[in-house]
């Protein structure tokens, strides 16, 4: 899959932009439109922020990636984006009729981002590893089938 998103970069920033506008739309909508009992309403709401701005943020780091080596640069943008567009969902919320902006709503946010760019980072140095490793042993049975 990393492979895929890597090389059809259109896809990760067309998925990057399609999550980006869902939690755009899902935050706009007002507490009266969400008619959820508010202990389900809590657990649900916390995995969505998890697991959306774990999306949010794996699919802006295939968009910059794009067949290149993850870099610290790339790490802090990807983090200082989503972040960013964590908090400002937030206060995009307090416009919103009958929702208030959440501290620990971006603290979820925030886990999911760091664990999302963490995973990336390390799957993607281990598949680039594997590759390597690969390269280099057709390349030594190249030069033993010349022999």
């Amino acid at each position: 899959m990393f492979k895929t998103l890597e090389k059809k970069r259109w896809l990760s920033v067309l998925l990057f932009v399609l999550i980006a506008i869902q939690i755009f739309w899902i935050s706009s909508l007002s507490q009266k439109s969400i008619s959820i009992p508010s202990q389900t309403f809590q657990l649900k709401s916390t995995i969505y922020h998890f697991c959306v701005f774990f999306l949010f943020a794996f699919f802006l780091i295939a968009s910059i990636k794009n067949k290149k080596e993850i870099t610290k640069k790339m790490i802090i943008i990807v983090l200082i984006v989503s972040l960013s567009y964590a908090i400002l969902d937030e206060i995009h919320q307090s416009f919103v009729l009958g929702r208030y902006p959440s501290f620990d709503d971006v603290i979820i946010d925030s886990l999911g981002i760091i664990i999302s760019t963490f995973i990336y980072f390390k799957t993607s140095k281990k598949l680039s590893l594997i590759s390597e490793k690969n390269h280099a042993h057709k390349v030594k049975e190249e030069l033993l089938s010349k022999k």
